[in-house]
């Protein structure tokens, strides 16, 4: 066959122009002719995979690029040059062992490297068909799948519709009878769509070949913001950027300086990955030095941006679809080239996802920098290492920890370059442009997690420094000399961190207090020494016991030093008469205590409560601040009880103020009803803050107190600087700080937390993909409606005997939805149902082939069954293809003739490989089931996502012996890898301490128990018709 195109090809380079008709009247399929490709283009050809190979030689993507060019030859302009170029630029990416490796991963091996197939197609088929495959790679930079190709379909029946106009008007059409043949040749939508699909797979491998020159492209389209043109029929515009593109690059080729107006030439430099240098102006003149060795010094771009748009959208393009779907009228599609619709790595999305916050930010991220700051201040408290990943919360190891991606990613950005942290900086605009990929903006949660609020702030500080966030807030409100003065209300603060803790409530002042004058001796002389005019008081909350006893026992109160050593004294003598008993537990029991134990134990009981109380005192103290008592008084009317009461004493020594709260105290019980419904001391009218940490509350109250609680709530709101005085690690409750987080208290936080550990699950996928990326698309979509993500799982602790519960999502994915997350982020469009994708176990999109771990690792290793790996390749369908096997698999019967060949010895222990002719094969049915998704209405003519039936077949040499379901096989297979004796799992395990339960030697296993005698299979025959012992021995396959 190769031999007969040869010599029809050669037959047609000699014959003139007058004997068209004749080789028309022949029936002659001008598809099949192969041509040789230009030196430019050998290096791709020798990397290229067979399959492809053979597909881009003789195949339909050949057919398709022969009528291709064809249709279009007479209409575009030469551009040798350019297509030199291209075919070096190509040769040169193919040949890279990262862009293009080589096939050996199994079943997939003949779908692996990078798709140069429609490359090769083109460079065989003509200089018309190498232009058309550079415009599928303008149209795969610009638009989705479904939208090239239906550009593809409208500009061929366009041109077969204008060849046929000019055909009717030519004085002899005989003439061109090779645009005739042209336009007889169907090309359908399943041919254009594999065209694009090779185009688009390329794209995707050739911008990681050039990284630096790529993103300084790429920056300069995302600034330019000026259209490919604006021509308003989608025929027109594609052929004149086509041919724009074409001859401003074939120019620079050439070495010749070119100026262009618009942005066809910029997504050309994008797509076809040349990169002369440039000049952009339009404000500052921008110097570009790409130096690309492809390119004379003579070539220079000069880009001039006269019309730029308000709302920097890029260099756009906006086409009327006519062909996108089965009925109905064009639809506009207008895409750009730049952030939007670039590709990320993970890690670079999660840049994105700190724009989306910071929109919610407001003040605290008015700018990126501002906000980084504030990120990187909430990195250092959580004590996270500069440039390094910080490990999962240790309070909670087994949730994803979405706050360690996007602080890491913070982090990470002091040490990138300059133009990727320029990068870095766009991404972020964009997630503030489409921050609802993360909310809603009518659910918008608090700023910075919820620290900026005093009461979530309050949860989360530790105890001194709750007292002083509220006095510097109400400093701010400047309350002090307004109706609500500063001595009218107090701070009532929780005496532990933990807000599950029943402990007690201690009282702060909010404004230093007025010290009273001292008092006088009889001789005029000043009782106590002259104090400072004015400091906080602490009042620490005593019970009437405890009153009493530190005012009849203030000698002990005041020396301390002395009261430890009697108590010490005391604790010794219970300690030795309680030795003295252990003896006798009966007498013990039946004995009540003496007299004089009785009067040791009060002593111990009432001397501790003197310790502890003057241990508090000093605490305070130490901190420049009085320390007063306070008792609880309960009020009540009849038989119900009211509200609380406190018993403040104006006396500025604690003992003094014991005494006088106890006066108080036998005043109160004499007084009438009526006085205790108001008495002097009313308190507990709560006016702002957190009740349960700590809060504002009035001593006296107010007629308007619901006023001011509403200015309080409205108000109390720390300052930037006031706030960020409190972000440093010594300030806050780590656990406190981790939970506040990590459960979020409103709707709104809830429902951004859970959008946010989503991503981490995605990350966590995705960095066990190297080389993935992710289309910026996604930021269309809206995180709360994925359907992969799990449903929460309510998890329920029991703390200081009361039931709590919070909602989290599930640690790991399953292998559905871990399929689902990868389309969603691979396609940017495609939100799928994982209940769809229940037995798929491959996954084909752009240049990756993502599979299911089981299938590529060695049947030793155990990978987690949602594991998945991405091999660089694809199988050549446009669009996500998830592949699944069959409901029944076929399978090779007996054959009663090769019964010499199946002996079923027994197994003697001795490992031989039996099957190293034995070999899988990945094929394709020709079923396939469409699935919806929410991007992809009904009426779209191409579908995004598709499942195809594939076989994975058995050969031994060139036998067929049956199709397998690897993934089935996998998932109900209990024992994965044995030894002899045990029937259990086999381990990979360092750890020389840990038993080892398998016995070392089959022969062992035998005599301890003969019952596991094992059969050796040693050919496909003996496994099909299967011996009928329980236990078989194969080795090899």
């Amino acid at each position: 066959m190769a031999g007969t195109i040869s010599r029809i090809t050669a037959a047609l380079a000699s014959v003139h122009n007058e004997n068209a008709v004749s080789l028309a009247n022949l029936n002659f399929d001008f598809t099949l002719v192969k041509l040789e490709a230009p030196r430019e283009y050998n290096a791709l050809g020798e990397t290229i995979s067979r399959t492809r190979k053979v597909d881009a030689e003789e195949g339909a993507l050949h057919k398709t690029a022969r009528k291709l060019g064809a249709l279009f030859k007479e209409t575009l302009p030469p551009a040798e040059e350019l297509f030199k170029a291209y075919g070096t630029r190509a040769s040169e990416i193919s040949a890279m062992p990262s862009i293009n490796p080589r096939g050996k991963e199994g079943i997939f091996a003949s779908h692996v490297g990078a798709d140069t197939a429609s490359i090769w197609a083109a460079a065989t088929s003509g200089s018309s068909a190498i232009s058309a495959h550079l415009l599928g790679c303008m149209l795969a930079r610009m638009f989705t799948g479904p939208e090239a190709i239906s550009v593809w379909v409208e500009i061929v029946q366009k041109q077969k519709e204008c060849i046929s106009i000019r055909q009717g008007e030519r004085l002899y059409s005989e003439e061109h009878q090779a645009d005739c043949m042209a336009v007889l040749q169907e090309i359908s939508r399943a041919e254009l769509a594999s065209w694009d699909a090779s185009a688009r797979a390329w794209l995707q491998s050739a911008d990681e070949a050039k990284p630096r020159q790529q993103k300084q492209t790429m920056l300069i389209l995302d600034n330019a913001s000026i259209p490919v043109n604006n021509e308003p029929d989608t025929y027109t515009s594609v052929m004149k950027a086509w041919t724009a593109a074409l001859e401003a690059m074939n120019n620079l080729a050439r070495g010749m300086p070119q100026t262009v107006q618009d942005g066809a030439a910029l997504l050309a430099i994008s797509s076809w990955h040349l990169y002369p240098d440039m000049a952009v102006y339009g404000g500052p003149v921008v110097q570009v030095k790409q130096k690309d060795p492809i390119f004379q010094t003579s070539a220079l771009l000069t880009l001039g941006l006269q019309h730029l748009r308000d709302d920097k959208k890029s260099v756009y393009w906006s086409l009327p679809l006519a062909c996108l779907q089965h009925y109905g009228y064009p639809i506009r599609t207008s895409r750009s080239a730049g952030s939007e619709t670039a590709r990320i790595t993970y890690q670079q999305f999660a840049y994105i996802i700190i724009g989306c916050l910071f929109v919610g930010w407001k003040e605290f991220a008015l700018t990126n920098e501002e906000g980084l700051q504030w990120l990187q201040r909430l990195g250092c408290i959580l004590q996270l290492p500069k440039g390094r990943l910080l490990p999962r919360n240790p309070l909670d190891p087994n949730h994803p920890t979405w706050l360690h991606y996007i602080l890491n990613a913070a982090h990470e950005l002091d040490d990138c370059e300059d133009s990727e942290k320029k990068a870095a900086l766009q991404l972020m605009n964009l997630g503030r442009r489409r921050s609802t990929f993360l909310y809603a903006n009518s659910r918008m949660p608090p700023p910075l997690f919820g620290l900026s609020s005093v009461p979530v702030l309050l949860s989360v500080l530790k105890i001194p420094q709750r007292i002083q966030l509220l006095r510097e807030c109400c400093t701010n409100l400047k309350l002090n000399g307004t109706e609500l003065n500063g001595d009218q209300i107090v701070i009532g603060y929780s005496t532990s961190e933990e807000e599950d803790d029943k402990i007690g409530v201690d009282y702060a002042s909010v404004f230093p207090i007025p010290r009273p004058s001292s008092k006088r001796m009889r001789d005029g002389s000043a009782k106590y020494p002259k104090p400072p005019d004015s400091r906080h008081r602490r009042w620490i909350t005593l019970s009437h016991a405890q009153v009493e006893i530190c005012y009849r026992r203030r000698e002990d109160f005041i020396d301390i030093p002395r009261t430890l050593v009697l108590l010490k004294r005391y604790k010794e003598a219970e300690k030795f008469y309680s030795q003295e008993r252990s003896d006798s537990p009966q007498e013990a029991f039946t004995q009540l205590p003496t007299r004089e134990r009785q009067h040791r134990l009060d002593e111990i009981t009432e001397l501790s409560t003197v310790v502890l109380i003057a241990q508090r005192r000093k605490l305070i103290e130490d901190l420049g601040e009085d320390c007063l008592p306070v008792m609880d008084w309960y009020t009540h009317s009849g038989s119900s009880y009211c509200d609380t009461a406190l018993i403040f004493s104006l006396e500025r020594e604690f003992l003094d103020a014991c005494g006088d709260i106890l006066d108080a105290c036998g005043d109160i019980l004499v007084r009438c009803e009526a006085a205790l419904r108001n008495p002097t001391a009313d308190f507990g009218t709560f006016y702002a803050g957190d009740r349960k940490t700590a809060a504002l509350y009035s001593m006296v109250p107010f007629e308007n107190s619901e006023e001011i609680i509403l200015s309080l709530y409205t108000h109390l709101t720390p300052s930037l600087k006031c706030l960020e005085s409190f972000f440093s690690t010594e300030n806050f409750n780590m656990k406190n700080l981790y939970d506040q987080i990590s459960n979020q208290p409103s709707c709104e936080a809830r429902e951004e937390l859970r959008c946010l550990q989503a991503c981490a699950m995605m990350a966590d996928i995705y960095k066990l993909l190297p080389g993935a990326t992710i289309s910026t698309l996604i930021v269309g979509q809206s995180m709360r409606d994925a359907k992969w993500i799990p449903r929460p799982i309510r998890q329920v602790s029991q703390v200081s005997f009361t039931v709590q519960s919070r909602v989290i999502l599930p640690s790991h994915l399953r292998l559905p939805q871990a399929f689902a997350c990868v389309a969603m982020f691979e396609s940017g469009t495609c939100n799928i149902d994982p209940s769809y994708l229940s037995e798929a176990f491959a996954m084909s999109s752009g240049n990756s082939l993502y599979v299911a771990a089981a299938l590529l690792c060695d049947p030793y290793d155990e990978p987690q069954a949602t594991e998945l790996r991405r091999v660089v390749g694809n199988i050549g369908r446009s669009g996500i293809t998830f592949l699944i096997s069959p409901p029944e698999l076929k399978t090779r019967g007996p054959d009663p003739e090769k019964w010499m060949s199946i002996n079923h010895r027994a197994f003697d222990g001795n490992l031989e490989d039996h099957f190293r002719e034995t070999s899988m094969h990945l094929s394709f049915t020709q079923y396939e089931i469409p699935l919806l998704t929410e991007s992809n209405p009904h009426h779209i003519i191409d579908r995004s996502a598709v499942l195809l039936e594939s076989l994975i077949s058995v050969f031994e040499g060139g036998t067929w012996v049956a199709e397998v379901d690897v993934l089935k096989a996998v998932r109900n297979c209990s024992v994965r890898t044995n030894k002899w004796g045990q029937g259990q799992r086999h381990h990979h395990s360092n750890d020389t301490t840990v038993p080892n339960p398998l016995f070392a030697t089959y022969s062992e296993a035998l005599n301890t128990h003969p019952k596991l005698a094992a059969t050796s299979v040693e050919n496909w025959d003996e496994l099909i018709e299967a011996p009928s012992t329980g236990l078989i021995a194969i080795r090899g396959a």
